[in-house]
């Protein structure tokens, strides 16, 4: 899915938590992801999830709870409508730009 480039849903956690643990040592506060009206959407093709599982929001949520357990805000950029909402669930989320 995506070309390699993003973790697979399951993995998203470990991955952005290794990301930015490693990040921190350079001073990391924020993590600004972007083009996700691109890159969420394309995590609806793994169907290896847990039975009612969304791989979008697992992917999204793993970003988030890994940043939440580091100190790290996040920021969402070119999101979509149903990814905003999403963020009411995460606290880590403190800033979003909206797409379409």
């Amino acid at each position: 899915c995506n070309g390699g480039l993003e973790p697979h849903p399951n993995a998203s956690h470990d991955f952005h938590k290794d990301l930015m643990t490693s990040m921190q040592a350079f001073g990391l506060g924020m993590l600004f992801t972007d083009f996700l009206c691109y890159r969420g959407p394309g995590m609806a093709a793994y169907t290896d999830l847990e039975e009612g599982e969304n791989g979008e929001h697992l992917w999204l949520a793993g970003i988030a709870t890994a940043a939440l357990e580091l100190g790290v805000e996040v920021q969402f950029c070119m999101a979509l409508a149903h990814q905003i909402l999403a963020t009411l669930e995460w606290p880590s989320v403190t800033n979003a730009r909206i797409n379409g």
